[in-house]
């Protein structure tokens, strides 16, 4: 999965039957540190890597599926960066400190859940 291994990853399951899996990719000083995309579907496949982000400078230490259309990634470099399904920021927010992991609320009846 790419020239440095991947770390950590998510499963995202859609409507029409669409898999993707999005994995974080161990780097550091601006070199490796990526977030891929995968159609699980061409998995086989050459076609099967959707997207390469290569915003962190550090290593990209969760990666979430925010929704079915967002990803979120936390890291090293002390950000967190929300990523289209097309590869593209949305936005980046900044923290003093590095993360190490990333929990998503969700609501679901009535009941917050964390996805850690």
């Amino acid at each position: 999965m790419g020239s440095n291994f991947a770390t950590n990853c998510d499963v995202l399951t859609g409507k029409e039957g669409d898999h993707y899996l999005a994995t974080g990719h161990r780097g550091f000083n601006n070199a490796g540190a990526e977030v891929k995309l995968w159609d699980l579907r061409a998995f086989k496949d050459e076609g099967a890597l959707v997207f390469t982000y290569d915003k962190h400078r550090f290593s990209p230490e969760a990666v979430r599926f925010l929704s079915s259309d967002v990803l979120i990634s936390a890291s090293k470099d002390q950000s967190v960066h929300l990523i289209d399904m097309e590869g593209t920021q949305c936005d980046v927010f900044t923290h003093n400190e590095s993360f190490a992991s990333l929990a998503i609320l969700r609501e679901r009846s009535g009941v917050i859940v964390a996805d850690v």
